[in-house]
């Protein structure tokens, strides 16, 4: 992966954890998503989609 791949996999990765801090677990799963596929993700990211996730009560996903 590139300089520029990982710096931008990052700022998604912190920008989904604003949203989760602001109460928009919607917005987090979006960003997160622009990730590519979730079984893919690296284990900050997938915490955070599983944080999204629990927010919205989906709990079987």
């Amino acid at each position: 992966m590139s300089t520029r791949q990982a710096t931008r996999r990052k700022k998604l990765r912190r920008e989904a954890e604003g949203y989760l801090e602001l109460g928009l677990p919607h917005s987090a799963l979006a960003v997160l998503a622009r990730l590519g596929d979730p079984t893919a993700l690296d284990p900050h990211a997938l915490f955070l989609w599983g944080e999204a996730l629990r927010c919205l009560e989906r709990f079987e996903e």
